[in-house]
């Protein structure tokens, strides 16, 4: 009986189990019904699957698949390919251990694309005890997408700044704080971010300073800043830099952070100042070519008719014709200058000169005119290789630069003024050799200013009368023009510092330049063809006080009279009377009077072809002595 009773009392508790459990169904049922019409609406994928790895159910397809394509067929079907090796072994840690894992993958999207997707694996207990599982999958291509574009545009950014080597700052205002760029670091040579006021302080040259603090303000004030200005780095190498900024504004309308970029723009700088020079180089060339002409002809006229009055004159007037006479000679040699400088002067043929002998010869001739005040020392090496070039050029520049040390010495006031002169060689990087001469003087030296502008044409700090401004200008012409180059260095109270180098040649080749003397030819019967008059009266008084006799024409076709009418020796042809690039005139001229020496006569600058098509060239302005020795060589022809 009491069995019987305690089997009933099992079975109603089993009972009321039972509906318990009926319950919980059929609120899991209404809560599926809620559930799956709501997952139905979620953007995210989610799919359960059995521990074969087989879709039992999915909460939405993606078109055109539905559930009788899709559900049964394994998971590995609607994974791509390429992200089977990242996907299946995820999902089966999740099987087997239970806990949860994430991964990335490709899969099929929408009507059979491929799409990026970020898939959530958790595991479920089925009812049996075993493990299946459910997937969220979210399609992030969109994200991806944008995450690539975003990647490429910094990339590209890179790319950019790298290329154009901006470096790049920051300023935020509250908290003060300062963010600069590896780049930026890099341009300005510290190691650390420096604040406006700092940097200005430290880093910005002391001329520019006051501008740059000027943009402090103005920044604030949110007008965009651009700026170029010098910096002096740490090291002490002074570059040019393009700073650029605008500031930000938060949202309640006040500064919020100034943003820009800086730029080591020193490299333009130098070409802009480089190409400034090609156009001051080009007007003085074409002012040079302008007035050369006229100028060497009214030279022609004044130093002969110089050289016939200093023999007449009493001897109380001769120092007043010397007078005259030297300041004509400076005249002649400004015009000279000027073309060296501008590069239109005659090129004369490379020969191979021995540098160290010519650096020697002009020393000891030049030493006893510095001034016996100053100590004059040069120390040549031996075996110095030949330069190819004229001798006179490097006594041009040698002499420049020795009178320049010595008038700079002789206003310092020194104790004991000192030039030192040295000639040596030094090997390039390349395997090449140079040449090096450099004159050193322990005068007062330069500021920065003014060395910047040491070689510039007409630029002196010489009292009006006592220098042209031309001679470092024309021996850095003269330097480039053979190869070479001319360096200045110099301080304040240190002195200066004047290096001219030029190309060794392979071997020594000493060619002393030797001048011939004039000799006193025989009568001569010269041929003047010029037009103007005061050339012609002034070139043929001095020809024929030497007992040479002249025949003068003033165009082509009294000269060509004149050489068919009479024998000539020598032709003196005014270059502008030549009929053009041509030579109609040469080519006549040589025709009617083939045994003559045939010479331009000009002022001008020539090319190689002009200077081709005549036996020599007399340049104007011309010394007596110099017209002589000309009309005094050789003459004969084939």
């Amino acid at each position: 009986m009491v069995e019987r009773e305690n089997t009933s009392g099992e079975v109603a508790r089993l009972q009321a189990r039972l509906r318990e459990l009926e319950r919980e169904v059929a609120d899991l049922q209404r809560g599926a019904a809620l559930l799956e019409p709501l997952l139905e609406k979620i953007p995210n994928i989610v799919a359960r699957f059995d521990r074969a790895l087989r879709l039992t159910w999915v909460n939405h397809y993606v078109p055109p698949l539905t559930a009788a394509t899709a559900l049964g067929r394994p998971l590995a079907d609607f994974i791509a390919p390429s992200s089977l090796e990242i996907a299946l072994p995820a999902i089966a840690r999740v099987l087997e251990t239970g806990v949860p894992a994430a991964y990335d993958s490709e899969g099929q999207g929408p009507n059979g694309t491929v799409a990026q997707y970020h898939t959530d694996v958790v595991a479920i207990r089925e009812a049996d005890g075993t493990l299946s599982g459910c997937l969220s999958v979210t399609d992030v291509t969109a994200v991806k997408r944008r995450e690539r574009a975003v990647a490429d545009r910094e990339a590209l950014l890179n790319m950019a700044l790298t290329a154009t080597g901006v470096g790049l700052w920051s300023w935020e205002i509250a908290g003060d704080r300062i963010t600069w760029d590896e780049r930026m670091l890099e341009i300005l040579g510290v190691d650390e971010p420096l604040a406006m006021q700092v940097y200005t302080e430290r880093l910005v040259h002391p001329d520019d300073r006051e501008a740059v603090a000027s943009d402090g303000p103005r920044l604030l004030a949110g007008e965009p800043v651009e700026r170029t200005h010098r910096i002096v780095r740490p090291d002490g190498s002074e570059r040019w830099v393009l700073a650029m900024g605008r500031m930000t504004r938060g949202p309640d309308g006040k500064p919020a952070a100034a943003v820009g970029g800086l730029i080591d723009v020193t490299s333009q700088r130098r070409f802009e100042d480089e190409l400034r020079q090609s156009h001051r180089l080009h007007a003085v060339g074409t002012l040079t070519a302008g007035i050369a002409h006229n100028f060497n002809n009214l030279l022609t006229v004044i130093l002969p008719n110089l050289e016939l009055l200093r023999r007449v004159v009493p001897a109380s007037h001769v120092a007043i014709v010397d007078d005259a006479h030297g300041a004509a000679t400076r005249a002649a040699d400004l015009v000279h200058q000027l073309m060296t400088y501008a590069g239109k002067r005659m090129r004369r043929a490379p020969t191979a000169c021995d540098f160290g002998a010519v650096v020697e010869r002009c020393v000891s001739i030049c030493a006893p005119t510095l001034g016996g005040a100053i100590e004059v020392a040069h120390r040549i090496d031996a075996g110095l290789p030949a330069v190819r070039a004229d001798g006179s050029d490097i006594e041009q520049v040698l002499m420049n630069l020795l009178f320049n040390a010595r008038d700079a010495l002789l206003s310092s006031g020194r104790e004991r003024p000192c030039i030192v002169v040295e000639a040596g060689c030094a090997d390039d990087a390349d395997g090449s050799r140079r040449v090096v001469l450099r004159v050193v003087d322990n005068g007062p030296g330069m500021d920065a200013e003014t060395l910047r502008r040491a070689c510039e044409p007409f630029f002196t700090t010489k009292p009006i009368g006592a220098g042209t401004g031309l001679g470092l200008a024309t021996s850095t012409a003269i330097a480039r023009e053979l190869g070479g180059g001319l360096e200045l260095a110099s301080q304040l109270g240190h002195g200066t510092t004047a290096t001219l180098w030029l190309p060794a040649l392979a071997a020594s080749a000493a060619a002393a330049p030797t001048l011939a003397a004039a000799t006193s030819a025989s009568r001569a019967s010269v041929l003047l063809v010029d037009d103007d008059p005061l050339v012609r009266r002034a070139t043929s008084r001095l020809l024929e006080l030497k007992g040479h006799h002249v025949c003068c024409a003033e165009d082509r076709e009294r000269a060509e009279a004149a050489a068919r009418a009479e024998r000539f020796d020598v032709i003196l042809l005014d270059r502008s009377l030549a009929g053009g690039a041509g030579g109609g005139a040469v080519a006549r001229l040589r025709e009617l009077a083939p045994s003559a020496q045939l010479l331009f006569f000009t002022g001008d600058e020539l090319t190689d072809d002009e200077t081709a098509l005549v036996d020599g060239v007399v340049k104007k302005p011309v010394s007596g002595e110099q017209l002589l020795r000309a009309i005094a060589a050789p003459r004969a022809r084939p």
